[in-house]
């Protein structure tokens, strides 16, 4: 009976040996086994994250190239519909300087026909035009739409720009500010020829309301959906022009600050 009892006690510490060895086994594979499964979640939210980085940026990419393309659009629009409106203008003047009414001149329109044709021409274009006069080759106006005018000496602005037509060149003076938008204005003109000798006989100038073109700037800019909107137009020589509100309001028109 003793030895037969020994030897279950050595059997059984043998295999509960054994089984303990097989748990620290176990508890070894789960280990590994967690930490895989750690590591694999972690790489799986880093490549969400990385992913939900990487579509942010492109989205935002996509959206900024929208938005400048849409911006783009909308200027070119503007910049069209502000072109044909200039050159409505300069198709009026330089047309008119062809007109054979406007001979009056050479004889002072003395029976104040061509005064007649420029008051009609201003009030048909329905303020268009702040003023529409005629003057000799000594600057003395000799007919306008305002009969005020007349017999004054009108002084030229300065010759901005020179626009060639079949018609012949119109004259362009820069834009004159005043205290309103409404009152901003541009000169623009061309020359009367005696049909009888070719000679200069005066000239036709029309007072174009410039304030056309900011009014249509405002538009632009409160149309906007940003707040923030703003609407400018620069010459050539990157000076202001013409701009919305809120750009006029820091007193810029006619500097280059944004060039």
């Amino acid at each position: 009976m003793s030895p037969k009892s020994g030897t279950d006690i050595k059997l059984r510490w043998t295999i509960s040996r054994r089984y303990d060895s097989s748990i620290i086994i176990t508890d070894s594979n789960m280990t590994i086994g967690r930490t895989l499964r750690i590591a694999f979640l972690g790489m799986s939210v880093l490549s969400a994250a990385f992913m939900m980085v990487l579509a942010y940026s492109r989205s935002r990419a996509a959206l900024e190239e929208e938005i400048r393309q849409n911006l783009r659009a909308h200027a070119e629009e503007i910049m069209q519909q502000i072109d044909t409106m200039l050159f409505e203008r300069l198709q009026n003047v330089g047309s008119w300087s062809q007109l054979d009414v406007m001979q009056d001149v050479r004889i002072g329109d003395v029976d104040k026909r061509l005064s007649q044709f420029l008051s009609e021409l201003k009030t048909a274009y329905g303020g268009v035009y702040r003023e529409l006069l005629c003057s000799d080759t000594t600057g003395l106006v000799v007919a306008a739409s305002s009969p005020g005018l007349i017999g004054q000496h009108w002084p030229a602005g300065d010759n901005w720009l020179q626009v060639r037509l079949p018609q012949g060149t119109v004259k362009v003076a820069e834009p004159r500010f005043d205290a309103t938008p409404d009152a901003a204005s541009m000169e623009l003109s061309a020359t009367l020829t005696n049909v009888f000798d070719q000679h200069p006989l005066g000239t036709v100038l029309a007072v174009f309301n410039w304030g056309e073109v900011i009014h249509l700037l405002d538009i632009t800019a409160v149309g906007g959906t940003d707040d923030a909107q703003l609407a400018v137009l620069l010459d050539g020589e990157g000076r202001v022009i013409a701009a919305s509100r809120a750009l006029r309001d820091r007193r810029i028109l006619l500097s280059k600050v944004l060039a």
